[in-house]
């Protein structure tokens, strides 16, 4: 599921994981994933928050006021991902891939997490505060071109200058194992113009 993906954007999901643990959740949400990168320090979505002018610490706070803990302490080592959450990860895969990223990065997991229309927790506390889309996409890139050489080092993709996503790996991503993948609106939030081939409501992966 993270294959190219960036040692930090890797990072904030172990500590969604943990986040899960710590409340007893027998999940990992789009909630845990949310707190997983805001605490995960010094990483691209971290900065480009602050850099607009948010407090990282309030915004940990009001997710945490939000997410219910479970009754029972959970034991489990690596949980299992939500359908929401795997959607937010799929979404952040698409978003790199179509903003010309050759990684993902934890900007591209909170863009993710963003382009989810109904009202989980991390999209309730980022509206709240006035963070949308735009703003993400907008900062990620100004960022990227600002400083291409100390950006976050990604694994090495499969294919030049483009992050290499196969049908498996999505589908797998997205649990649509039982699906037909004719419904681009199961993909959910960003359709990449650039990179996919959209012809009678059916995607054509560039696969490697």
């Amino acid at each position: 599921m993270f294959e190219n993906f960036t040692d930090r954007a890797k990072k904030a999901a172990s500590i969604a994981n943990q986040e899960a643990q710590y409340f007893n959740n027998e999940y990992i949400g789009t909630e845990h994933l949310f707190l997983g990168i805001l605490k995960c320090q010094s990483c691209m979505a971290t900065h480009i928050l602050e850099d607009l002018g948010h407090d990282l610490k309030e915004m940990i706070k009001d997710v945490r006021n939000l997410i219910k803990s479970g009754p029972d302490m959970v034991s489990m080592g690596k949980l299992p991902h939500t359908p929401r959450a795997k959607k937010s990860i799929a979404n952040a895969v698409l978003e790199a891939r179509n903003m010309g990223f050759h990684y993902v990065g934890t900007e591209h997991l909170l863009i993710g997490l963003l382009c989810i229309d109904d009202p989980h927790i991390p999209r309730v506390v980022l509206l709240e505060h006035n963070v949308n889309i735009a703003q993400l996409r907008h900062k990620a890139k100004t960022f990227r071109d600002r400083n291409n050489k100390t950006a976050e080092t990604a694994a090495p993709a499969e294919t030049l200058g483009t992050l290499s996503v196969s049908y498996a790996s999505l589908k797998k991503c997205l649990d649509l194992s039982d699906t037909p993948l004719y419904d681009t609106t199961r993909i959910v939030g960003v359709v990449p113009q650039t990179e996919f081939d959209v012809v009678a409501r059916r995607v054509r992966f560039v696969i490697e």
